[in-house]
């Protein structure tokens, strides 16, 4: 049996599919904290007092029952060519099936259309004539207030929304009219789960080194070292390099290249022995740093309910930094961590051990912990002054090596602050710890409070945020080193 996140990677590529369906995903799953069920929430909202409740081990056929005598299931179980669909609530009326979906996002995307359009399928392959679909999505406008109130907190989509924020057609029109038969693709599935040989080109394979089987696909047929062309980023030709038999960074013709910075960093790299860094600018750039040196790092976690006074649908609530503070050859460290809405006692911390002077560094600034203290400000404006100054005092370590000036072979075109420490200086390697990434932290951060390990996990969260100011510390001492 299928699902529909099985036709999702199959789509995607054949290979990857075979593996996930032997050996399950090595990814960490990107979660959102819930503390309601959204079947709940959507039963309340649609009215329906009276369903029919589908459960994971059903028999479809129970399901075609329960929709007889009640008129209405939730979370119904329906089967088709061996394509097994959960829908969260499908309602019989005299006009047709009115079907619900629930998302996790402010608006029903235009690119979940082919997610959404595999549930459809299999209704109406089972003869189910469709009446109305609509999508239950957070509210973007609410704001909580001291009391939670859940209706306004979710709203009904009739429109695809492009990521623009343009429309792009009504729900029940785009799904009905562009119908898709997914038959033949479920039989290439079972033909792919056969054929435990089967080999991906480089034509064929759509992420090339940014998939997690990447290496596992093709070592046994190219060297994969780290002047492997594999690794050459920004580069439109790159699957033409390869089979034309143009493996290494030192036999690309550089009148094929696009020319970017990043490029020519990665290409001087491997003619320098593994190393390149535009002195000039990382001198500029260090030159430009005023002390104390400032190292911030933040660990937070997502709330799709807003849980807390002020906050919003898919707001996050900071519960955790780590600080190093560098003066001369003098480095100290500041931390916090708390669970519950400790939102004003982390701005409150944080601003007590922060020096009003120096350089604030992190890694991806603008795209993390920036925007944590906007948001922060925005919800305690007390203290919006203080914050929007460490805002302007931010400055970012990943444009070092994202923007190409400096770039080492060994980072094989990964520029994770994890990777590139690991490059560095091997021995603050993340794999010692007992919480390894960010979304492993969030995870254990739930299960805080009540917890007889509560004293374990918190030191095991202290040292993983720990790490990653550490790891700052050590990689501009490298940085330094060079010029």
């Amino acid at each position: 049996m299928y699902h529909v996140s099985d036709v999702l990677k199959h789509g995607f590529c054949p290979k990857l599919f075979w593996y996930i369906r032997q050996e399950g995903s090595r990814s960490p799953l990107k979660f959102i904290q819930m503390t309601q069920s959204l079947s709940d929430i959507l039963l309340k909202k649609v009215g329906l007092t009276e369903v029919f409740e589908s459960y994971r081990s059903i028999d479809p056929k129970d399901v075609f029952e329960g929709l007889k005598t009640k008129k209405a299931v939730l979370n119904g179980r329906f089967e088709h060519h061996n394509l097994r669909v959960k829908i969260p609530l499908v309602h019989l009326t005299q006009e047709g099936l009115d079907v619900y979906f629930t998302t996790l996002s402010v608006n029903a995307r235009v690119e979940d259309q082919r997610y959404l359009s595999m549930h459809i399928y299999v209704l109406e392959s089972l003869g189910f004539p469709i009446h109305k679909i609509r999508v239950m999505s957070f509210n973007p406008d609410y704001v909580r207030e001291s009391e939670l109130d859940i209706d306004a907190c979710f709203v009904f989509r009739d429109q695809f929304i492009r990521q623009n924020g343009k429309t792009a057609g009504n729900i029940t029109e785009v799904l009905l009219s562009r119908k898709t038969d997914f038959g033949s693709e479920l039989n290439m599935m079972d033909e792919v789960m056969g054929n435990e040989a089967l080999k991906m080109t480089i034509d064929q394979c759509p992420a090339l080194n940014r998939c997690e089987y990447f290496e596992v696909c093709f070592q046994k047929q190219f060297d994969l070292s780290q002047n492997s062309v594999f690794f050459l980023t920004q580069s439109a030709n790159k699957r033409a390099f390869i089979n034309e038999g143009l493996l290494k960074l030192d036999q690309l013709p550089l009148d094929r290249l696009e020319g970017t910075a990043l490029q020519f960093a990665q290409i001087m790299a491997d003619r320098n022995g593994g190393q390149f860094a535009d002195k000039l600018v990382l001198k500029h750039w260090l030159n430009g740093l005023n002390q104390p040196l400032i190292f911030m790092d933040f660990e937070w976690d997502t709330h799709g309910i807003p849980p807390y006074h002020g906050m919003k649908p898919m707001d996050v609530l900071c519960f955790q930094y780590s600080l190093h503070i560098l003066r001369d050859q003098d480095l100290a460290h500041y931390e916090f961590l708390e669970s519950g809405d400790c939102r004003e006692r982390f701005i409150q911390s944080l601003i007590h051990n922060t020096p009003k002077e120096g350089s604030i560094i992190a890694y991806n600034a603008f795209g993390a912990e920036a925007i944590r203290l906007n948001e922060l400000g925005e919800q305690f404006p007390q203290y919006k002054a203080e914050l929007d100054q460490m805002i302007e005092r931010m400055v970012d370590l990943a444009v070092l090596f994202t923007e190409g000036i400096v770039y080492l072979s060994a980072m094989k075109g990964s520029f994770t602050l994890k990777n590139i420490i690991q490059v560095i200086n091997p021995e603050l390697n993340y794999a010692q710890l007992s919480i390894g990434h960010g979304l492993e932290a969030v995870k254990h951060y739930r299960t805080l409070q009540n917890n007889d390990d509560e004293d374990d996990i918190k030191d095991a969260l202290l040292k993983y945020c720990k790490m990653d100011t550490l790891a700052m510390v050590e990689i501009l001492g490298y940085l330094k080193s060079i010029v």
